[in-house]
């Protein structure tokens, strides 16, 4: 907050929304060496592979929801609200996908399906 408050009006929200992904890394940096802690490195198998196909795949996802949001022209209150809503939808359906190919195994788990 106080990097927000020391920034112009219309920095603020990207401020917080930097402050928030910062706590969130580290938050969850702490997660990880208290399951590691608690449970052992075992515990933490796929923890890399899993990180970095999240990464890949959020990079791409983001590059293709850019690309949607380019395309179309919204305006008004009701066309911005549409774009977001369909630039969602193309980022989580990317996203998923990379998800799916790259790390097939752990998608399997968190969805309850079984590899066989």
């Amino acid at each position: 907050m106080t990097l927000s408050l020391a920034l112009p009006l219309a920095d603020r929200v990207a401020a917080v929304a930097a402050a928030n992904s910062v706590g969130m890394l580290v938050l969850g940096a702490a997660l990880l060496v208290a399951v590691r802690r608690r449970a052992g490195g075992e515990a933490l198998g796929g923890t890399w592979r899993t990180a970095s196909v999240s990464l890949l795949s959020a990079a791409a996802a983001v590059g293709v929801g850019l690309l949607v949001r380019g395309q179309l022209t919204t305006p008004g209150v009701a066309g911005a609200v549409t774009q977001g809503m369909l630039c969602g939808v193309v980022v989580a359906a990317v996203f998923l996908a990379g998800a799916a190919v790259g790390d097939r195994a752990t998608l399997r788990r968190l969805t309850g399906r079984r590899d066989g």
